[in-house]
């Protein structure tokens, strides 16, 4: 027992010296006099020391001047009385003649036959040095802890943005939050219709402004070309590319540009640009604008798609106009509303004359391209703010808000007119007319209790009392309160 001990605490001695030879700081042991017992590697290092030269000096003898002072009138003296020192800056000389500033703590060890002071020295530099990168890292955290909230809270406007302008919104908030930039926009693609080229549209909370065209020498411009970053560092560079435009939207001096292009299956859809009134660097801010402009263009892509099959939803699919549902949603809403005082309510129900013929005899896509023109026709009789449907096959309804009874039986006359001009590609032979029903319902009566299948209803029968008089004609009815009830 007692030599497995032993052979215990030989292994453990030579740990500790093992230990002590390779801690990270330097520790010395001296006697209650300041002699020197025993002393680590680091240590001797630091120094430019060896062994042979410290063991058995006093430790005062490796102090520069003015620390030996403060040891023995300061140091010393704290260090018996109270049984340690922490934090202590003590000089000592090197073999280079170049003093070594140290950061030391000391404590008495009593729990031998004689009292020892043992010392744990650190270069004051190389702990600074330390400190410091511990802040930094500190700080690397926290702005990495930051833009991983700011990601985070953009991704929450994202998933919540229900149209073009929450996007924008989400993205300018997110944009502002990672930079100081003077000024933040973000822009998106808007295609031309017709011969109208496409252009780059601002997007803002407040609504779709400012139109850039695409032949303009811009950084946005040539982002969305190419459908890559464009980095302008410095003035010479932006003034270099885009003299005309070193100025910020804001008329303040720009510095250092950046423009983001929001990227969908491989095509453009927009651009986020940052000006900055200052020279930065812009590198880990690149790739977070990149990341958030990769969101950005998903939502966007969600956002199309789902304009889509609400569009489909909501539209009759040959001519584009809105279908059944939507007109039976609109005429609820209008009843809904209970507008006392405003101008009354009325429905064009229209029906083709002769269209079965046209089908019959010219064929189903003459009769498609048949209708899409009606639909067009009507469009044009009527008001820009009225609502013009395809209830299926040949039926038609306009639905007029705020309208006369003799403004509403001129709009159905017009509209009688236009559908009996002659239809391209169509015969004499194959005569095409509308007949109009028309109901009114007069603006003491729009709040009464009246349903949209009850008033189609109406204008449908209206419309068969136009047909029974000889077709191409106009047939009016009203729905007031009293015939309701």
């Amino acid at each position: 027992m007692h030599s497995l001990g032993r052979v215990e605490q030989g292994n453990l001695t030579g740990e500790r010296e093992r230990l002590f030879d390779e801690a990270p700081v330097g520790l010395v042991s001296t006697d209650l006099d300041g002699m020197v017992i025993e002393v680590n590697a680091p240590f001797l290092r630091a120094l430019g020391l060896t062994s042979a030269t410290v063991i058995g000096a006093n430790v005062l003898d490796l102090m520069a001047a003015g620390s030996g002072i403060y040891y023995e009138t300061t140091f010393l003296p704290e260090l018996l009385s109270s049984g340690h020192v922490r934090g202590a800056l003590l000089s000592l000389n090197r073999t280079d003649d170049r003093p070594l500033t140290l950061i030391v703590n000391a404590r008495i060890d009593r729990s031998g036959d004689e009292p020892r002071l043992h010392y744990a020295l650190v270069s004051a530099i190389e702990r600074l040095r330390t400190e410091q990168e511990i802040r930094r890292e500190r700080q690397a955290a926290e702005i990495l802890a930051n833009r991983y909230r700011v990601l985070e809270h953009a991704s929450t406007g994202f998933a919540n943005a229900s149209s073009v302008r929450d996007v924008a919104a989400a993205l300018e908030e997110a944009g502002t939050m990672l930079t100081d930039a003077a000024s933040l926009e973000v822009y998106v693609v808007v295609p031309g219709s017709g011969d109208a080229p496409d252009v780059l549209r601002r997007a803002t909370q407040d609504g779709l402004t400012r139109d850039i065209h695409l032949d303009e020498a811009r950084t946005e411009v040539d982002a969305v070309r190419t459908g890559a970053s464009i980095i302008l560092a410095n003035r010479a560079e932006i003034e270099a590319r885009y003299p005309e435009r070193a100025a910020a939207p804001d008329g303040l001096r720009t510095e250092t540009i950046c423009a983001i292009p929001l990227i969908r299956d491989g095509v453009p859809i927009g651009v986020i640009r940052c000006a900055f009134d200052r020279e930065r660097a812009l590198d880990g801010f690149v790739s977070l604008l990149e990341a958030l402009a990769s969101q950005a263009a998903q939502t966007l892509e969600r956002l199309t798609l789902q304009a889509r099959i609400e569009h489909r939803a909501n539209h009759d699919a040959l001519t584009g106009l809105a279908n059944r549902y939507t007109a039976e949603r609109e005429l609820e809403s209008l009843f809904k509303a209970q507008q006392r005082g405003a101008g009354g309510i009325a429905i064009l129900f229209i029906d083709l004359d002769g269209f079965k013929h046209v089908n019959d005899t010219l064929g189903h896509f003459i009769g498609d391209t048949v209708l899409v023109e009606v639909g067009r026709r009507i469009r044009e009789a009527v008001r820009s703010t009225d609502i013009v449907c395809r209830l299926g096959g040949d039926e038609f309804l306009v639905i007029c808000e705020n309208v006369e009874d003799g403004e509403a039986v001129a709009l159905a006359e017009r509209v009688r007119a236009a559908v009996e001009q002659h239809f391209e590609g169509v015969s004499e032979t194959c005569p095409l007319s509308a007949s109009v029903g028309v109901v009114l319902v007069p603006p003491v009566d729009v709040g009464c209790a009246l349903t949209s299948r009850e008033t189609i209803e109406a204008a449908d029968r209206a419309m068969y009392s136009a047909k029974r008089a000889g077709k191409n004609s106009v047939s009016v009815i009203t729905l007031s309160r009293e015939a309701h009830e």
